[in-house]
């Protein structure tokens, strides 16, 4: 069909919209499906069912403009952005197709708050930590499956120590102290002792820091190694630091555990099970039989 017959069928639609007063002549339904086939090759997309007449919705393939229908295409989408804790950032989705599709926002990671916005432009002001992660935008017109692109937005924000605890260690024993900070970018890490900073390679020190944590181990704690020590965690928004105390404990001496280790053994059971048979000395001198290695023991490490 020449494009001038596709004018003249045109005005016969219109014409009978007109005769019709807004029901679907004759004459549109044929003029309709020339078309169709003339577009198309075929009368696979008819606008009626010939049958009944109802609106044949299946294969609609047409638009007002002209008579073709397009999956949704996500033509223009913002570029993952940083920015600082505070800031304002606005993302854009421009997707095409016919009908016109609907743009979604969702926020999906880390802790997903699920729907957005329901609009090409995202506006986000006085942005969180907790607003980084990844936006989805979805473009459906319902003629396909929805396209989906996403933007990573990362917060950058100073650290803040999460957790640190002082510990005790009696003296020759392995010592820990460990700092915890959460950072975007991630925190460097330092350690002080009277303003002296300690360092990797020192003798009898360990400094091992990771991308939240920085742990400082003392293989063999002395008398000098007990007192006060500063974490620092810093990035390029700030720093801040926490003070940790490695104080002394006393050890379990051998007295003591001799203490313990005799009255246990002289504490007799009376549960279930226990015999009584009213030979006392027997059982007497059955308890120093066996108390006798406990004392030579006992005699052993005095020497």
């Amino acid at each position: 069909m020449d494009e001038g017959r596709l004018v003249l069928k045109a005005a016969e639609i219109r014409e009978g919209i007109a005769s019709e007063q807004g029901s679907i002549g004759e004459g549109f339904k044929r003029a309709w499906r020339e078309m169709t086939r003339a577009s198309v090759g075929g009368d696979v997309a008819q606008g009626e069912k010939e049958q009944t007449g109802e609106p044949f919705r299946r294969q609609a393939r047409f638009s007002r403009s002209d008579g073709k229908i397009v999956s949704p295409k996500i033509v223009e989408i913002s570029s993952d952005i940083s920015i600082n804790e505070g800031g304002n950032i606005s993302l854009t989705c421009i997707a095409t197709g016919r009908p016109d599709p609907t743009i979604t926002w969702r926020h999906i990671s880390p802790k997903a708050v699920g729907f957005v916005s329901e609009d090409e432009y995202l506006e986000i002001t006085g942005i969180t930590r907790e607003q980084s992660g990844e936006y989805e935008c979805s473009a459906s017109n319902d003629v396909a499956a929805p396209v989906v692109r996403r933007v990573k937005v990362t917060v950058n924000y100073p650290p803040y120590i999460s957790d640190a605890k002082s510990t005790g260690v009696p003296v020759g024993q392995k010592g820990i102290l460990q700092c915890e900070a959460s950072a975007v970018p991630a925190a460097e890490f330092q350690w002080y002792k009277d303003d002296k900073r300690l360092v990797e390679g020192q003798k009898g020190v360990k400094v091992e820091s990771k991308a939240f944590f920085s742990r400082l181990t003392f293989f063999n704690v002395s008398e000098q190694d007990y007192g006060n020590y500063t974490c620092v965690a810093s990035n390029k928004l700030g720093n801040t630091n926490v003070s940790i105390i490695l104080y002394e404990i006393s050890e379990p001496t051998s007295s003591t555990l001799f203490q313990e280790e005799t009255t246990t053994a002289l504490t007799p059971w009376k549960g279930p099970g226990a015999v009584h048979d009213g030979n006392n000395g027997t059982s007497r001198r059955a308890g120093c039989i066996g108390l006798l290695p406990l004392l030579l023991l006992h005699l052993l490490l005095k020497f």
